[in-house]
């Protein structure tokens, strides 16, 4: 799925989702020393004959890198719903599966994964593909967060102490900055709230909910541009605030009112 996984065809992906021989699991050689570092990688698991949590094919092995499974990249590169659909038939387990980080793959749809910063890129073409976009510009489809997405999954922390909804106010924060409009869905945001409304008042590692992150990204990108801006000027500019500020992030009121609800309410 690395490359021009939107066209990957669903007879391939299902040919490559074959049930192989439980030996063969045995064999493969598992992460050395892994509980020596910050992030260990998780272990091949081994699956048996009666195709139980684990179903013996490629879907349940982690990459060495991440931790990753191809469920993770196929969200990641913009597979279509029917090979996501194939991929989490195969190994239903896969969509709580948290890489090495505890980053489930609906996380990394929403912006977390491996490249968590303004670089991130929507990697649908060659390496260093001109036409690569930023990952904030893609539009996210309600259907797939809706195969994505579990009370388990909306549930899940990754190591930054972070939920689904975390990633989303994240990634609809930073869409909004790139764009002046979210391409994330706020019928998106809702469904994933209906399935855990407790991460409402989630607190990831900096004491921060869904609703501070949504202004906290906004105001740290706000504050490197300026002092990019800053940089760029000579004392007298910087002196001169005709100008004004930077652009007001003005997001809809239905994701205020949505992030402001009781999770006790009916």
């Amino acid at each position: 799925f690395w490359y021009h996984a939107p066209s990957r065809s669903p007879a391939l992906v299902q040919f490559l989702c074959q049930d192989l021989p439980v030996q063969s699991f045995r064999e493969i050689r598992q992460p050395r020393d892994s509980e020596k570092e910050r992030y260990p990688l998780p272990e091949i698991p081994i699956p048996d004959s009666k195709r139980g949590d684990y179903p013996p094919n490629a879907t349940i092995i982690p990459d060495a890198r991440h931790g990753a499974i191809p469920l993770h990249y196929a969200v990641m590169q913009g597979a279509n719903l029917e090979v996501i659909r194939i991929l989490i038939t195969e190994y239903p387990s896969a969509v709580a599966y948290g890489d090495r980080k505890g980053r489930t793959p609906l996380a990394w749809y929403l912006g977390a994964g491996h490249l968590i910063d303004n670089n991130k890129r929507h990697i649908c073409g060659e390496t260093n593909d001109p036409n690569a976009v930023p990952w904030w510009h893609v539009k996210l489809s309600p259907q797939l967060i809706q195969l994505l997405i579990s009370s388990k999954v909306a549930r899940c922390l990754d190591d930054m102490g972070r939920t689904s909804l975390h990633w989303a106010c994240l990634f609809y924060s930073r869409s909004f900055l790139a764009l002046s409009n979210a391409t994330l869905p706020i019928k998106a945001i809702q469904i994933i709230v209906d399935n855990n409304v407790e991460a409402l008042v989630t607190q990831d590692n900096d004491g921060r909910t869904p609703l501070h992150v949504l202004f906290s990204v906004v105001a740290e990108q706000q504050d490197q541009d300026h002092q990019r801006h800053l940089a760029n000027r000579t004392l007298k500019d910087n002196i001169d605030l005709a100008n004004g500020g930077p652009p007001a992030f003005k997001p809809a009121k239905e994701i205020i009112e949505l992030l402001l609800k009781s999770p006790d309410a009916d």
